[in-house]
């Protein structure tokens, strides 16, 4: 069976074909592994959100350390309870 083919959202603009989300707490040990994992895909329309839930400033290092436009880093305030 042939792959689907991903077609474009009519008025979509230069928004990525592809969102990938990913949460992470307290994981600076493997963060820049996965990324680079992510961002070494022979697709490339796509944006990384990366949501930190913590004071992680070793994570954050590493994520802002990685100079990929299509990396959008952001940490919450607090954590809920």
């Amino acid at each position: 069976m042939p792959s689907p083919v991903l077609t474009p959202v009519v008025g979509s603009g230069s928004r990525p074909r592809v969102s990938i989300v990913m949460p992470t707490y307290r994981r600076a040990h493997v963060i820049g592994e996965t990324l680079a994992t992510v961002v070494s895909q022979t697709f490339g329309d796509m944006e990384i959100l990366v949501k930190s839930d913590g004071g992680d400033s070793a994570a954050e290092a590493v994520i802002r350390g990685i100079k990929d436009p299509r990396i959008i880093y952001s940490q919450s305030a607090g954590r809920l309870k």
